[in-house]
């Protein structure tokens, strides 16, 4: 039986990091759990997926057992509350399939930098 290959995704690619570091590209990791996060952020950004399921207050118990980790939300950030996940200490946020529920895709992107240039979520 053939193993499929990895495919894309929020999670450990221990067999991608070599080929990105001989490449000098970045490979964003990431998990949910605090080792996960850990392994992913020693190698520069680690990528919480899904945010939505722990919600900020997850990221700060992260934050604080992982002192300096940067740590990338995804996954459940809206333009709505991007600015929070920012404000509890997120080194950045993605804000996906939310932009694009309806037709007006610049309109949600400029939203969501008017709510970040205000510093509401």
């Amino acid at each position: 039986m053939r193993t499929p290959a990895t495919p894309p995704g929020p999670f450990q690619v221990p067999e991608v990091r070599p080929v990105a570091d001989a490449a000098d590209r970045l490979l964003v990791e990431g998990g949910l759990t605090p080792s996960e996060l850990r392994t992913a952020a020693n190698r520069g950004v680690a990528k919480l997926f899904p945010a939505h399921v722990g919600g900020i207050q997850y990221l700060k118990s992260l934050l604080a057992v992982l002192p300096g980790a940067r740590v990338m939300a995804t996954g459940g950030v809206t333009v709505d509350n991007a600015a929070d996940w920012l404000a509890a200490g997120a080194f950045s946020v993605s804000v996906g399939s939310h932009l694009y529920r309806d037709d007006d895709v610049a309109g949600g992107v400029a939203r969501l930098r008017a709510r970040l240039d205000a510093g509401t979520g």
